[in-house]
C-alpha cells in the first residue's frame, strides 16, 4: 500500500508530542490551541446603538458582553428588558440606561452567576440606571461598577433589589418619591 500523503503521519506525530527541544515553540502552539478552541472574546460582542427598546427583548449569555454605545443613553420605554443571569453590560462614557413610560428591567442573576453593568474603558464613567414614574425594576445578583452620577436613580417607581452590590461608583442611590 503506497501512502498518498507521506507528510500525515509526521503532521500527527509533532502534534502528539511537544518538542522540548524548542519549548517557546511548544508553548506558541498550545497558546494557538487555546485561542482557536476557546475563541476570542472581544469587547463589545453585541452592539447596543439604538437610542430606544420598545418591544420585549432578552439579552442572553450567548450574546454578553453587550456593549452599549446608544448616543446619550439607552432607554426602555414601555418594553421590557431581560437580562439574564452571567450577561455583562458595558457602557460607553456618559452613557446611562433608563426606563420609561412603564418600561421595565429584569435582571436577576444567581448566587454563581451574577449580572455585571460597568463601564467599557477604565477611566472613564457611565451615567448609571434611571427608573422613572411608572416604571419596574427587579435587580438581584447585579453588580453595578463605575458610574459617574449615580447607580440608580429612582423617581416614583417600583423596584425591588436584593443580593446586589454597588462599588466604584462617584454617586449614590438617589430616590425621590
Amino acid at each position: 500500500c503506497i501512502n498518498q500523503y507521506p507528510f500525515t503521519s509526521k503532521a500527527i506525530h509533532i502534534m502528539s508530542k511537544p518538542d522540548m527541544h524548542h519549548p517557546f515553540r511548544f508553548i506558541y502552539t498550545l497558546l494557538l490551541v487555546l485561542l482557536l478552541t476557546q475563541g476570542l472574546q472581544g469587547v463589545g460582542q453585541t452592539i447596543i446603538n439604538q437610542p430606544t427598546i420598545t418591544t420585549n427583548t432578552t439579552w442572553d449569555l450567548a450574546g454578553s458582553p453587550y456593549h452599549v454605545v446608544a448616543p446619550g443613553g439607552l432607554l426602555i420605554n414601555g418594553a421590557t428588558l431581560t437580562i439574564e443571569p452571567g450577561v455583562t453590560v458595558l457602557f460607553d462614557d456618559f452613557v446611562f440606561l433608563e426606563l420609561t413610560l412603564g418600561g421595565e428591567l429584569i435582571a436577576i442573576g444567581t448566587p454563581t452567576d451574577s449580572i455585571y453593568f460597568d463601564w467599557l474603558s477604565p477611566g472613564t464613567t457611565w451615567g448609571g440606571l434611571s427608573a422613572l414614574s411608572g416604571t419596574k425594576a427587579h435587580l438581584s445578583y447585579t453588580v453595578i461598577k463605575h458610574t459617574g452620577y449615580h447607580s440608580f436613580f429612582r423617581y416614583d417607581s417600583d423596584n425591588f433589589f436584593t443580593h446586589s452590590t454597588y462599588t466604584d461608583n462617584d454617586g449614590g442611590i438617589g430616590s425621590i418619591l
